[in-house]
């Protein structure tokens, strides 16, 4: 124990100048009392990443309910003679996070079940239950994949790929334009051009060693129409450019075809198992919509003797710098949410578990270790984070979380995320993230083996 411990020093107490500085927040509870046996810089506002998702989940499931699936339909107005829709077709969206291209392909093929080969009139989309945002948070660089457009229409978590060669995409969308551009810009492979018509385009700026490059949807309902008109294409159902239409009247709309979610309970899974952005954010878009009532809200009214003075959440993915917490207000929301069931689902039972699944199937994978602690985990560029529960070999059960962060690379990186600088500080970031968990790691196993 004593090596470890000294291991531990020197990562913490590296100069604050440093681009290596770790500013590590701790707190650990007991579940069966108000103990606490452990903590550090509890009350320090640190930022959250994924962890949020601890947070955002309870209150969509709490809201919403755990068996809350979202629906994708399918209308028809007119009528069908000869093969062909004398009408209009569309396509309305019910922020389902999980909408994938199989799901679509059924729909499409409802078109030819109905013998529709051809729309003599307009295909519309409607995303206006959830209106269109355009990313989740001006956080990193506009080409990172994982910070999409996100609508009441989604699929495939609005991601595409470009084939670097011939700048084509997978699906090869018509709406979707690659240019080459001679212009460079540090640390972008493409910069998104705005268009005035319904497309996007994209300049590329750099070559690249890869095949291909993911870049996010700038339009979730658009991307998701045009996806619906590719794959109907393949079948031999021709659609017509899609529409967007704001006011969906349901006068003279028929039901052709629906797509129900999984239970709100299972994508609460999924997300915290793979950190999934969509899968916690639209949950949270729609239960703050139906309830009227945002996060940093419910968390006051529902847990009212936790303070709350250094929580605040701006979304429900945790992508963004807003989003923070201390490491005493995330334990006692923890220790307070640790008996809560969904029906017949634990909370806990949403989470990772270390030496055994999701982003923590290598961390701490021997024998000893092995399910003593279920976590979230959550990252961005010098920050890295977990949050859960433990298990002594004592037999303690403990709430816990380790909450570990470089403020000054993290202001640069919100400030000047173009700039050689960022670009040095977000290559140099695995190092740092990488003593970041043997930290978390050498402070799991002092617990587990000495409480």
């Amino acid at each position: 124990m004593p090596y470890l411990f000294l291991i531990l020093l020197s990562f913490i107490s590296i100069a604050s100048h440093s681009k290596t500085t770790h500013e590590v927040s701790f707190s650990l509870i007991d579940l069966d009392s108000q103990k606490i046996f452990d903590q550090k810089e509890q009350n320090a506002s640190m930022v959250l990443a994924s962890v949020s998702k601890l947070y955002s989940l309870p209150f969509s499931l709490e809201k919403l309910g755990p068996q809350y699936q979202f629906e994708t339909k399918l209308f028809i107005k007119g009528k069908i003679k000869n093969g062909i829709l004398n009408g209009d077709l569309y396509l309305v969206g019910g922020a389902d996070p999980y909408l994938t291209s199989a799901h679509l392909m059924s729909l499409a093929q409802a078109l030819l079940n109905k013998n529709i080969f051809k729309i003599n009139g307009q295909f519309y989309f409607n995303q206006s239950y959830i209106p269109l945002i355009k990313n989740l948070d001006n956080i990193g660089l506009e080409d990172q994949p994982d910070n999409p457009s996100l609508s009441a229409l989604n699929v495939e978590f609005n991601r595409f790929n470009v084939n670097t060669k011939n700048n084509l995409t997978i699906p090869n969308l018509e709406h979707i334009k690659i240019e080459e551009s001679k212009k460079k810009l540090v640390d972008l492979n493409y910069t998104y051009e705005k268009s005035k018509f319904l497309e996007e385009r994209w300049k590329k700026l750099k070559k690249t060693n890869k095949s291909w490059e993911s870049l996010p949807a700038k339009n979730s309902g658009l991307f998701t129409a045009h996806y619906l008109k590719y794959l109907a294409e393949i079948m031999g159902v021709n659609l017509p450019q899609p529409k967007e239409l704001q006011d969906l009247s349901s006068k003279g709309l028929k039901l052709l075809s629906r797509h129900k979610s999984l239970p709100l309970i299972e994508l609460s899974t999924l997300a915290m198992e793979y950190s999934n952005n969509l899968m916690a954010e639209l949950p949270y878009l729609v239960a703050r919509k139906e309830s009227s009532q945002n996060l940093n809200e419910w968390l006051k009214k529902r847990f009212p003797k936790i303070k709350w003075k250094k929580t605040h959440l701006k979304n429900g993915s945790g992508l963004s710098y807003s989003n923070k917490t201390s490491s005493s207000e995330l334990s006692l929301f923890l220790k307070n949410n640790f008996k809560t069931m969904y029906n017949d689902r634990s909370f806990m039972s949403l989470l990772s578990t270390v030496g055994h699944s999701g982003w923590l199937k290598n961390r701490l994978k021997t024998p000893n270790f092995a399910f003593h602690v279920w976590a979230k985990t959550g990252s961005l560029h010098y920050v890295d984070n977990i949050a859960g529960y433990l298990f002594t070999k004592s037999g303690k059960r403990l709430a816990f979380n380790i909450l570990i962060q470089n403020a000054d690379n993290l202001e640069i990186l919100k400030n000047n995320r173009l700039s050689k600088r960022a670009k040095n500080l977000r290559k140099s970031s695995k190092k740092w993230s990488f003593k970041a968990k043997q930290i978390q790691n050498q402070l799991m196993q002092k617990w587990i083996n000495t409480i």
